[in-house]
């Protein structure tokens, strides 16, 4: 049970650190225009975005062991 928790944990700060780079990212971007910098940002978003994705299936998963537990 602990190692779900845990596990939690760290999922829900991986999810809270990417949205914060996000935020970042975007307001960057702002000021960039169409740049390669831009561009790179934008592919830093994405991935981000496709790593809180993988998070919030990984929490699905410990949900689904945690009520069977």
């Amino acid at each position: 049970m602990e190692s779900i928790i845990s596990q939690l944990k760290y999922d829900i700060q991986q999810i809270e650190s990417k949205l914060k780079a996000i935020k970042k990212a975007e307001k960057e971007m702002l000021s960039l225009g169409n740049t390669p910098a831009f561009e790179t940002r934008q592919l830093a978003i994405d991935n981000w975005q496709k790593e809180i994705k993988e998070h919030k299936n990984m929490i699905d998963i410990y949900y689904l062991k945690f009520i069977t537990f």
